[in-house]
């Protein structure tokens, strides 16, 4: 069991969008171990409806293209091997 989060921060680091919320592009900023050999950002809308997938390794920064989302609400999770290290909630105004 994870204990004050360390469990899970050593297998990886989701950071909040910034800005949020967004009218244009927005960066997430992530930390996958390198041991992490499949890293992926999945962005899905409030209902859960898949959006997209984003492969990401080591430590980094995602930018989300304006023109991938329309205004509302939209969860994004990290996932480290098919493990859900964590997920932070994002919303999109235009």
């Amino acid at each position: 069991q994870a204990s004050g989060g360390k469990l899970l921060y050593a297998k990886g680091f989701l950071g909040q969008n910034v800005p949020n919320p967004a009218n244009g592009n927005t960066t997430i900023a992530y930390s996958v171990p390198d041991d992490g050999t499949n890293g992926e950002i999945r962005v899905t809308d409030s209902q859960g409806r898949f959006i997209k997938t984003y492969r990401v390794s080591g430590q980094g920064q995602l930018t989300i293209p304006k023109t991938l989302l329309a205004a509302g609400v939209y969860n994004y999770s990290l996932y480290n091997n098919g493990q859900l290290v964590q997920t932070k909630q994002m919303i999109i105004s235009r």
